[in-house]
């Protein structure tokens, strides 16, 4: 079918986090002594999404040790990972609101079924994506949502943006 030929053939515990406020200057965000995953300025629904330009988020990078994100990332390179945040509750299961997610921006095309950032029409949204036969599947893992379907005619409102290969829970408790 021609969604299916588009969307198959479309091109540790050591961290350290970085406020807005820190400067880093390094170009090259990966080298052997540094792992540093930026943040994108983009929320991600678990519901329906948008630009980020409202609220500036918190956390602006995560600077690993290379060799603890080697084992947590799969090998994947710095430079192919992003984190965002995820907003609503239509993953609750895998995803839960206000957890960072940790995208690999080099996957644009529907690759196995799995976890997928993506663009619909003017909305971003963080849904499991399935292929059955010539049909994209999206589905919420919290059952009071309904899966729905990216149709032929769809084909121009839909976009991957990366395939969530993890999450981060954030939670800060003050103490004094």
């Amino acid at each position: 079918s021609p969604l299916l030929s588009k969307i198959i053939d479309m091109p540790s515990e050591k961290f350290t986090l970085h406020s807005e406020s820190s400067v880093y200057t390094d170009q090259n965000h990966s080298t052997d002594q540094k792992y540093i995953l930026e943040v994108l300025d983009t929320e991600f629904s678990c519901g329906g999404g948008r630009l980020n330009s409202d609220y500036p988020e918190i956390i602006r990078s995560i600077e690993l040790d290379p060799e603890e994100a080697k084992r947590m990332f799969g090998g994947r390179q710095a430079s192919s990972l992003k984190i965002a945040t995820a907003m609503g509750d239509s993953m609750l299961g895998s995803i839960s609101p206000g957890e960072l997610v940790v995208l690999d921006v080099t996957v644009k095309r529907f690759v196995s079924d799995g976890i997928y950032a993506f663009v619909y029409g003017d909305n971003f949204h963080i849904k499991r994506l399935q292929l059955l036969k010539d049909r994209l599947i999206v589905i919420s893992d919290n059952a009071s949502y309904d899966r729905w379907e990216v149709t032929n005619e769809d084909q121009d409102l839909f976009h991957i943006q990366g395939f969530v290969v993890g999450k981060w829970q954030m939670s800060y408790t003050r103490l004094g």
